[in-house]
């Protein structure tokens, strides 16, 4: 008996573990399937953009930058507004 060379046997290993998987997704069941509005698209479409980041407006103080989602006009060390 001749010996099977080792790139053969990987080959078989492989395809062997590779079939069972090929038709996990070719029909589903309907009994597991999601309800139409949960089921994904072909092609999903783009999703909506992120909103805007709020406008900070930063003040210096002592030890740090202190930041307010509206401007404080009664405090000093104004360093700018952060997106």
């Amino acid at each position: 008996m001749y010996p099977i060379p080792r790139a053969l046997v990987i080959t078989g290993l492989l395809i062997a573990a590779v079939l069972p998987l090929s038709g996990c997704a070719a029909l589903p069941c309907d009994e597991f399937a999601a309800p139409p509005s949960r089921q994904l698209l072909a092609c999903p479409t783009k999703t909506a953009e992120a909103p805007p980041t709020p406008t900070r407006y930063c003040y210096r103080s002592l030890a740090s930058n202190e930041c307010f989602a509206q401007p404080q006009p009664e405090r000093s060390g104004f360093t700018g507004t952060y997106p």
